[in-house]
């Protein structure tokens, strides 16, 4: 399952790639890519995992970062 997840305000781009690093660790996530200029995170994940699990996981990881 893929997502795209939109970071509006995100004007970090050491905050940006301290997200995208910690969602790709996260045990959740099998990959993640940042786009910087679009102030958006996709991840993708095993289809077994819930949406809002995975949205949980992004907003958590988010807020450690801004």
């Amino acid at each position: 399952m893929k997502k795209r997840y939109i970071l509006d305000g995100l004007d970090c781009a050491n905050c940006a790639e301290k997200i995208r690093s910690e969602a790709e660790k996260n045990k959740l996530i099998t990959t993640a890519r940042m786009n910087f200029v679009k102030q958006e995170l996709i991840v993708e994940a095993d289809d077994k995992v819930s949406s809002a699990d995975i949205l949980k996981t992004v907003c958590e990881i988010v807020k450690k970062h801004e």
